[in-house]
């Protein structure tokens, strides 16, 4: 089979990739000739080089791809433009692209995420028919690139798949909590807080097996391990696992501190004219009880669950982390 994926010189993409090479499949990675290759180094990987803000370039990208993965998405910004442009006009107009140049592929998989449906009201966790209300501008862009590609629902086959935070080799999201248990600091926040999580290669069996199973078409589904996790056990987890039996000095995290400590990284970024993943938007997710999701959806319908557990994931996280001196 030929793949088309987007994104697949970044941390999901990259896992992505491997994974399809393994099956057989004929891979192609759309980049933009900035994108820094080193996971697809020594790959048989065929790239694609362009803006892919070009509708012209998209439509001759596409063509004769029997699955496309989208799975490029900006992270971090300087405002609510830049994120719009990458996650919502960018995942428009690969649909429009494919409309045009490519209506008889086989499958389109839209990487979206829970920060597009946003929190829970409790523990229970949010499901899929219910109403989405993201609380910051990078789920709010995901949530628009999910709509402008249901409005071809009824032309191509789509699906839809929203995962929690993802962690796990060449993961830079959760490095810096990684980081800070390594230098002997364990982050803990509000006891009530619990969050959903998914390790990368859990997620990319998802991603390839909903792809691949009909049922999936035209459904949007949460991907993530079963059961939440207390946000404070995480911490004792990656503690256990950085830091073995060492000495550690627990660093408590009420919401002020975290709202004030965002501002503050915030301005100190945009004054040196860099981008951080912490600020203000991303406290007022962290200040949240229930990143929680629940994921019986993709089990009845293709039949996916999380092999990895939490504690297993963080593990092998935390050993690539050492072997790449990360921390």
């Amino acid at each position: 089979m030929k793949a088309l994926v987007t994104g697949g010189t970044g941390f999901v993409g990259s896992h992505l990739v491997e994974s399809l090479l393994q099956r057989g499949d004929d891979v192609t990675c759309l980049v933009r000739p900035i994108s820094n290759r080193r996971w697809l180094q020594n790959l048989p990987v065929k790239f694609i080089e362009g803006d892919l803000q070009e509708i012209s370039f998209l439509k001759d990208a596409v063509k004769g791809f029997d699955y496309i993965y989208h799975i490029a998405g900006l992270i971090k910004a300087f405002s609510y433009d830049e994120y719009e442009k990458a996650n919502a006009t960018l995942t428009k107009n690969l649909g429009d692209a494919i409309i045009e140049s490519n209506p008889g592929i086989r499958r389109l998989v839209y990487l979206s995420s829970l920060a597009a449906a946003g929190p829970a009201d409790d523990v229970s966790g949010i499901s899929e028919d219910d109403r989405c209300r993201p609380v910051t501008d990078y789920g709010l862009t995901k949530l628009k690139g999910e709509e402008a590609l249901k409005t071809y629902s009824s032309r191509i086959p789509i699906t839809i798949l929203r995962p929690p935070p993802v962690y796990g080799p060449r993961d830079d999201g959760l490095l810096l909590y990684f980081k800070t248990v390594s230098y002997g600091f364990v982050p803990y926040f509000k006891a009530s807080r619990q969050v959903s999580l998914v390790y990368v290669n859990d997620l990319v069996e998802a991603i390839i097996n909903a792809s691949r199973n009909e049922a999936a078409s035209g459904n949007t589904y949460f991907i993530a391990n079963e059961k939440p996790y207390a946000i404070n056990y995480l911490a004792k987890i990656i503690k256990k696992a950085v830091r073995n039996n060492k000495i550690s000095c627990p660093l408590w995290l009420p919401d002020v501190l975290i709202k004030g400590s965002a501002t503050l990284f915030e301005m100190v970024a945009y004054l040196s004219g860099q981008q951080t993943i912490f600020n203000r938007q991303k406290a007022r997710e962290l200040t949240r009880n229930f990143w929680v999701c629940r994921v019986n959806k993709a089990g009845r319908d293709f039949g996916w669950t999380a092999r990895t557990t939490l504690e297993d994931g963080v593990e092998k996280t935390a050993a690539w982390y050492r072997q790449h001196k990360w921390i």
